[in-house]
């Protein structure tokens, strides 16, 4: 926002006149009131330029505001991302165990299995010797 005021200028230079005359008084008068207006233009001026710093300092605090949000914002970015990490850590340790339960199921049916083998071998020695000695006798 911005106003234009015209400088006003004065009369004359002298204040002789006011001693001789009352025209003299009214430039002197004159006078006074263009050097009062001059100075109330330069208060407001100032009045202005103050407005301006203030809203100059107020964006300036905005800005340091929206960096620390945006700073926060990655802090919470990385938090998270230190999370999925975690997560993922987690998930790959599942699938570690459950690679583990399932060799440990193969182990566990080869066993069997082994086991079964060594269960019928001895049927078919028990069944050999139930042969052997049938025909031995």
């Amino acid at each position: 926002m911005s106003i234009n005021f015209l400088p006003l200028t004065f009369a004359t230079k002298s204040t002789l006149l006011a001693e001789s005359s009352p025209l003299g008084f009214l430039v002197d008068f004159y006078n006074c009131l263009v050097d009062f207006y001059n100075c109330l233009v330069g208060f407001y001026k100032g009045l202005v330029d103050f407005h301006n710093g203030l809203v100059d300092f107020y964006n300036g605090l905005v800005d340091f505001y929206n960096c620390v949000a945006d700073f926060y914002n990655c802090l919470v970015d990385f938090y998270n991302c230190l999370v999925g990490f975690y997560n993922c850590l987690v998930d790959f340790y599942s699938c570690l165990v459950g690679f583990y339960n399932c060799v440990a199921d193969f182990y566990n049916c080869v066993a069997d299995f082994y086991n079964c083998l060594a269960g019928f071998y001895s049927c078919l020695v028990g069944f050999y010797n139930c042969v052997a000695d049938f025909f031995c006798v």
